[in-house]
């Protein structure tokens, strides 16, 4: 299985190294389509490390909402009305298939003294610098309520 590890030093403090893993866990929820009223599908990730070393976990979008740390896993909540509204420009294609995968990100920020955010003109933004790790996901968003499916092939003349 392959992993997502970082190494980084608790605090800054150089006498304390500190590792965090996320084994790559494919969350793929393109199998089970996401109904359009399906509000907050549950999304879990296992790591391995102290859970007091994470900071903050910050969501690449507000489609992926309410993230807590039980145990040893990261849960986060992934809300598809943000995506079918006002997120992914919806094609003739995606209609036709009556589906749509879009892939999202979370970031998990360590504890490795470094700020958070670091100032950037008049206001703040995330550091980069700072030890984290991206997890990524797909999900796959049924349009099927919402555009019935229509047959892509060509209609025959039967008048021939």
């Amino acid at each position: 299985m392959s992993v997502r590890k970082i190494i980084f030093n608790k605090g800054g403090n150089t006498n304390n190294v500190k590792e965090f893993e996320v084994p790559q866990q494919h969350l793929d929820l393109t199998q089970n389509r996401i109904e359009p009223s399906e509000e907050k599908v549950k999304l879990a990730w296992k790591y391995i490390g102290d859970p007091t070393d994470i900071v903050e976990t910050k969501p690449g979008c507000g489609c992926t909402v309410n993230v807590e740390y039980v145990g040893n896993e990261v849960i986060a909540y992934f809300y598809d009305d943000a995506v079918t509204t006002k997120g992914k420009k919806i094609t003739p294609d995606d209609k036709q298939k009556g589906y749509f995968d879009i892939t999202k990100s979370l970031r998990i920020f360590l504890d490795d003294g470094l700020p958070l955010k670091v100032r950037n003109g008049l206001s703040n933004k995330y550091n980069n610098n700072k030890a984290h790790i991206k997890i990524m996901f797909t999900v796959r968003v049924n349009l099927l309520k919402m555009f019935p499916y229509q047959d892509p092939s060509p209609k025959k003349n039967l008048n021939k």
